[in-house]
């Protein structure tokens, strides 16, 4: 029985999480643990904004404040040959154009909740507390990073840019509805040529530094391909995928949006935290004899903290509840319950100059 769940039961549950994604454990059964979530990967590792959290009167986390720099005004002050106009320098500077700046306050707008619950109404040993423990932790990350997956694609396709700055597209490709449609028997979406059209498109629209997000269609076979034909000399040109930052989600970005699909996204053009309050640790505190409060760790996505990067993290609350009595046994029996949260933001940064907003969505015509 586990009726007398203590914190260092809770804390063993925790450390055998990993086992369920530990080498040499898969069955069928267990396959899905490992589900691939690429474009949350993609989207929480490769993000660069610097957030800073803001609190209320009486301490409570209620968002984070971002800076975001703007280059302003960039006429020139003269602009001659000194005579036409007349150019006179005077030893004082006169007043120029100061720092722009789009400081915004972001609320916590994402909530991702998922319940699990065990029953240790099981006899003898049969019921191991923390390897089941660490079974509910496993399915209840699990159900959260597929929806924030779905969510961070939506997100992309909700915010892709509906301004296309680049005059001069290449032939097979148009611009239209916010994405670009390819012509794929005029640019083949296989091919690493096309990639250089794309990031002329990116270039042209003022966007220095992207990472890619493909569905299973979409230069995946060609990526794949490059890393057995770098010795010949036919197919040389495939060992420039090296140089791109690519994440393939071939499980869900198609068969989400349909069609195939890539996005360009740069690095800037969006902002996400995850929020634990500061008080909580990954040591679980009773909250009373039956309750205990703490954070974990996802044992899959890594996110971009600051600089810094880490494991996402949850909130965590735990709390047993008598269920029954077992007459057989002539002992109470417990439901275990678990509350999974993810907490924190995802905006989108303040749109350029002509409202482009940085994320560029290319679909197979």
């Amino acid at each position: 029985m586990a009726t007398n769940v203590t914190a260092s039961a809770l804390l063993d549950a925790q450390a055998r999480l990993t086992s369920v994604f530990a080498p040499g454990t898969d069955t069928p059964s267990r396959y899905e643990y490992r589900s691939k979530v690429k474009t949350a990967e993609a989207m929480l590792m490769e993000h660069n904004a610097i957030t800073r959290a803001i609190s209320d009167d009486t301490g409570n986390c209620i968002g984070h404040r971002v800076y975001w720099p703007k280059v302003g005004d960039t006429t020139l002050d003269y602009n001659g040959d000194k005579s036409t106009p007349s150019l006179s320098l005077a030893c004082t500077i006169p007043s120029g154009t100061g720092p722009v700046t789009a400081a915004k306050t972001y609320s916590h707008n994402l909530a991702l909740i998922k319940r699990v619950e065990l029953d240790d109404n099981l006899c003898g040993n049969l019921f191991q507390f923390t390897e089941l423990a660490a079974e509910r932790l496993a399915a209840g990350t699990l159900a959260i990073r597929k929806a924030l997956n779905t969510k961070f694609i939506n997100f992309l396709d909700t915010n892709k840019s509906a301004v296309n700055n680049d005059a001069s597209l290449p032939s097979g490709m148009t611009f239209g509805s916010s994405m670009f449609s390819v012509d794929n028997s005029i640019l083949d979406l296989q091919n690493p040529d096309t990639l250089t059209d794309l990031d002329a498109v990116m270039l042209n629209n003022e966007i220095e530094d992207w990472f890619y997000v493909s569905g299973r269609y979409n230069f995946y076979n060609a990526r794949v391909n490059s890393q057995y034909h770098r010795l010949n000399d036919t197919e040389r040109d495939h060992i420039r995928f090296d140089d791109y930052d690519m994440y393939f989600d071939i499980k869900s970005l198609d068969s989400t949006l349909s069609g195939s699909n890539t996005f360009a996204v740069g690095r800037g053009s969006y902002v996400f935290w995850d929020h634990v309050d500061g008080g909580l640790s990954q040591i679980p505190q009773e909250v009373d004899e039956r309750t205990f409060e703490y954070f974990v760790d996802d044992p899959m996505l890594m996110v971009n903290a600051n600089g810094v990067m880490r494991p996402l993290r949850y909130s965590v609350r735990y709390q047993y509840v008598c269920d029954a009595v077992n007459n057989t046994r002539m002992r109470q029996t417990n439901i275990h319950r678990w509350e999974i949260i993810l907490h924190g933001g995802l905006w989108v940064a303040p749109a350029g100059s002509s409202g482009e907003t940085g994320i560029m969505k290319f679909k197979k015509a």
